[in-house]
C-alpha cells in the first residue's frame, strides 16, 4: 500500500550548499505522525537504482519536479536524505523553499506484512521504499525537517531530561522554538479539520498570546457558521477532496485497495478522521456539535448510523467482493454452462436431439416429417451457501480498511471456488463409456497431445438419441496441476519447418483446476454445448450488511445460492494416461 507522511516545518536550515544546491533533509523519525503510521528507522528504506524526485506536491508531475534525493544514511534513529535542487523544471522554486525551511512530505510504499503494531495508536512498517519527497509548508512530525546542524539539540531536548549546564541557555532556547513550532502546525491543523477558509485566521491565531484552548472555540466557532449555511467540511488541502458525496464510495474502495473506475490512488491516504468529519457533518442530527474535539471511536459510531456512509461502505464492499469473485471463474467453471434461477425450486433441464434427415419433395408430393427426440437430462435445483465478516469500530478508526478490504476479496474468491468444487465433484462422477473416454500414452507433452487426438475422434463421432451424428468441436483442456506443464508444452506456439510439426490442437483453450483430484486424468470438451450446468439465483454472491448491537460491529454477509447439475456427457471426453 502508499501511504503519504507529512512532516512539519523547521527552523532556517544551515545545511544548505549554495555551490551545489543540496540540502540535508529528515525523511523520517520514529514518532507518529498522526495518521497511526511509524516508519522504522532501524534500517534504510529501499532505495532504488532512480534518484527518489522532490517535488513540490504529491501530484507526480513533470512540472511538480524540484529536484532529487541523492542518497540515503541513518544518524541518530533518523533517516537522512541529501537533496539536489538542479536540472529539474521546479529547481529554482524548490531550492528556495528548502532553505527558506519548509516541511517534509514523504510518499511511502509499505507491504502489508511488514506492518507491526507499535503503540495502542499506531503500527510499525518494519520495512518500507521511498517512492518521493514533497515540499509542503505544514507537516504533523516536529522532528522530520529540512535540517539544521546548528541546532542538534532539537533532536534530544523532545526525548530526554537530561541537560548539561553549559547547554542550558542554549537548550532552554530549542526548546521554546520547538513549543512555537508545535504551536503553528496545531493551529494549522485547526485550520483545515474546521473547514476555515480565511487564510489570515491561521495566521492572527499565531501572532497573538491566545491560550490554545481559546483558539479552539474560535475554529469551533467557525465551523458552525459553516454548518448553519449548510456547507460540508473540507479536507486539509493536501488531500484531494471528493466533489461531492456520491465519492464517498469511492474514496472508501480506495482504502480498501481497488483501483480504476474513477478511483483515485490519492483517496488511500485521506486521513479518516476527515473523511468522517465531512460524512457525519452532512447528517441533520450532528448539527451543533463539536466534530473536531469528538473522538474517533464516536465519529465512527455516528458515521455507522448515517446511511450515506453504510452505504458507500456496502457499495465499496461489494465492489471489492465482486471483483475479486470474477476474478476466481478459472479452471472447470470454463467447462459449465450458466443459468439464471429465479427461486429454490427444482427445474428440470431437458436434453434435445439433433434435428433429423431433410427429405428430397417429389413433384406433387408433400414434405415429409423429421425425427426430433427429447429427454430429460437432470434437475437443477439451487442450494444456500454463505460466511460473514465483520468490520470492527476499531479498524476503521485506525483506517484499516486495506485489511478488510482483502479480507472481503478473499470471501469473494471462496464463493468461486466453492462452485468449482461443486462443478469438478460432477465432473468426477459421471460414468464415461467407451464412447467418450480414450487413454493417452505418456504424460509428456508428446504423449498429451496423443490423448488430445483420440479424445477429438471420440467427440466427432458422437451421435445423439436417435443415431443423427453431431460431431462435437475440441475446444477446452482441462487438466490438473500434474499435467499442467506438459500441457503448457504441448499446448505452446513455435513456427513448425514441416507439416507433420503443426500441432493441429493449439488453438484449445488450457484450464488448471486443482479440484481434479487424479493426476493421471484430464479431459477434452465442448463448451458450445450445455454439459455442466451452473445455476444461479441473482447472478453470482450477493453482499448484505447489517449492525451487530453487542459490540457496535457491523456485519457483512455473503450469500451465494446456486446449484449444478450434468446436462449431457457427450460433449466430454475424459482422456486417461
Amino acid at each position: 500500500m502508499d501511504r503519504i507522511i507529512t512532516r512539519n516545518a523547521s527552523p532556517r536550515p544551515s545545511t544548505a550548499n549554495e555551490a551545489d544546491r543540496t540540502i540535508e533533509l529528515v525523511i523520517a523519525t520514529e514518532s507518529d505522525a498522526g495518521d497511526g503510521l511509524i516508519l522504522s528507522c532501524r534500517q534504510l528504506p529501499e532505495f532504488g537504482p532512480a534518484p527518489v524526485p522532490v517535488l513540490l506536491s504529491h501530484q507526480n508531475s513533470t512540472s511538480a519536479m524540484a529536484g532529487r534525493i541523492r542518497e540515503l544514511r541513518i544518524e541518530q534513529n533518523r533517516v537522512i536524505g541529501l537533496a539536489q535542487f538542479v536540472d529539474a523544471p521546479a529547481a529554482d522554486e524548490g531550492w528556495q523553499l528548502a532553505r527558506a525551511g519548509c516541511a517534509v512530505s514523504v510518499g511511502a510504499s509499505i507491504n502489508p506484512d511488514a506492518l507491526q503494531r507499535h503503540t495502542k495508536t499506531a503500527d510499525l512498517a518494519t520495512r518500507w521504499r521511498l517512492r518521493e519527497a514533497s515540499l509542503v509548508p505544514v507537516g504533523a512530525d516536529p522532528l522530520a525537517l529540512t535540517r539544521s546542524f546548528q541546532t542538534p539539540e532539537s533532536m534530544t531536548t523532545e526525548t530526554s531530561n537530561s541537560t548539561s549546564t553549559s547547554n542550558t541557555a542554549t537548550n532552554d532556547t530549542v526548546e521554546r522554538s520547538a513549543k512555537e513550532i508545535r504551536r503553528e502546525n496545531a493551529i494549522l491543523r485547526l485550520q483545515a479539520d474546521a473547514g476555515i477558509t480565511d487564510s489570515q485566521w491561521a495566521d492572527r491565531m499565531i501572532a497573538s498570546d491566545l491560550p490554545m484552548q481559546e483558539i479552539q472555540r474560535d475554529a469551533l466557532k467557525q465551523m458552525r457558521q459553516r454548518l448553519e449555511g449548510d456547507v460540508v467540511i473540507g479536507h486539509p488541502a493536501r488531500y484531494p477532496t471528493p466533489a461531492n458525496q456520491r465519492d464517498l464510495a469511492g474514496v472508501l474502495a480506495a482504502k480498501m485497495g481497488l483501483s480504476g473506475d474513477g478511483i483515485k490512488r490519492e483517496w488511500a491516504a485521506m486521513p479518516m478522521r476527515s473523511l468522517l468529519q465531512e460524512t457525519v457533518a452532512k447528517d441533520p442530527d450532528s448539527r451543533g456539535l463539536d466534530l473536531a474535539a469528538m473522538p474517533i471511536t464516536k465519529l465512527v459510531a455516528r458515521a455507522f448510523s448515517t446511511s450515506d456512509f453504510t452505504k458507500a461502505l456496502e457499495s465499496s464492499t461489494e465492489r471489492m467482493l465482486l471483483g475479486a469473485y470474477e476474478e476466481a471463474q478459472v479452471g472447470v467453471i470454463a467447462l459449465a454452462t450458466s443459468r439464471d434461477l429465479p427461486d429454490f425450486r427444482a427445474m428440470e433441464l431437458i436434453r434435445v436431439s439433433q434435428f433429423g434427415e431433410i427429405f428430397e419433395k417429389g413433384q406433387g408430393g408433400e414434405y415429409q416429417a423429421s425425427d426430433f427426440a427429447e429427454e430429460l437430462a437432470a434437475t437443477l435445483q439451487a442450494a444456500e451457501y454463505g460466511a460473514i465478516q465483520p468490520i470492527t469500530r476499531k479498524a476503521v478508526a485506525n483506517d484499516q480498511l486495506d485489511v478488510f478490504g482483502r479480507l472481503v476479496a478473499e470471501m469473494g474468491r471462496a464463493a468461486a471456488r466453492k462452485e468449482r468444487s461443486e462443478l469438478a465433484a460432477r465432473l468426477l462422477e459421471i460414468n464415461f463409456t467407451s464412447a467418450n473416454s480414450t487413454t493417452a500414452p505418456a504424460s509428456t507433452a508428446a504423449g498429451l497431445l496423443t490423448g488430445i487426438s483420440n479424445a477429438a475422434l471420440d467427440l466427432r463421432r458422437q451421435t445423439d438419441a436417435i443415431g443423427n451424428p453431431i460431431s462435437f468441436e475440441p475446444r477446452l483442456l482441462l487438466v490438473p496441476p500434474e499435467l499442467e506443464a506438459s500441457a503448457r508444452q504441448a499446448m505452446g506456439s513455435y513456427s513448425p519447418q514441416t507439416a507433420g510439426e503443426v500441432n493441429a490442437f493449439g488453438s484449445l483453450q488450457l484450464e488448471v483446476d486443482h479440484y481434479l483430484t487424479a493426476g493421471n486424468v484430464f479431459f477434452v470438451c465442448d463448451t458450445m454445448y450445455p454439459n455442466l450446468v451452473i445455476g444461479r439465483i441473482g447472478g453470482g454472491p450477493i453482499l448484505s450488511e447489517d449492525e451487530e448491537f453487542s459490540s457496535g460491529n457491523r456485519l457483512y454477509r455473503v450469500q451465494s445460492d446456486f446449484g449444478t447439475a450434468v446436462m449431457d456427457t457427450r460433449s466430454i471426453c475424459r482422456v486417461t494416461i
